[in-house]
């Protein structure tokens, strides 16, 4: 699948849209998450919106970001960031960000 940044950072948004059930027009690319996008309540059996984003990031994340991750270099706290961070992957290791953002998409959160 040839996806170019454009459509990586598209992928990216209606994959978030989809996991705080708003509408993507209406996705603020400066919302913090936590803040602006709040995670529901979920019991400690299931993950909530906040723990899907975490694994996104971590999942898709080369060595040296996971590093920075963990030291608190790279911290990816709004829409554009985990946009950003999901094009910046994907030069790396496409798959995996294919992997999140189309296929894991494809399955309700």
């Amino acid at each position: 699948m040839s996806l170019t940044d454009m459509k990586i950072r598209n992928l990216a948004l209606d994959r978030l849209a989809k996991i705080f059930s708003v509408e993507v027009d209406l996705l603020d690319r400066d919302a913090k998450f936590g803040a602006d996008l709040q995670s529901s309540f979920v019991s400690d059996f299931r993950d909530n919106e906040l723990d899907v984003i975490l694994e996104d990031i971590r999942f898709v994340a080369d060595k040296r970001a996971l590093a920075d991750l963990n030291a608190g270099i790279l911290v990816i706290d709004t829409v554009r960031k985990y946009c950003d961070h999901m094009v910046a992957s994907a030069r790396e290791n496409r798959n995996r960000v294919v992997q999140v953002l189309v296929s894991a998409s494809n399955h309700n959160q």
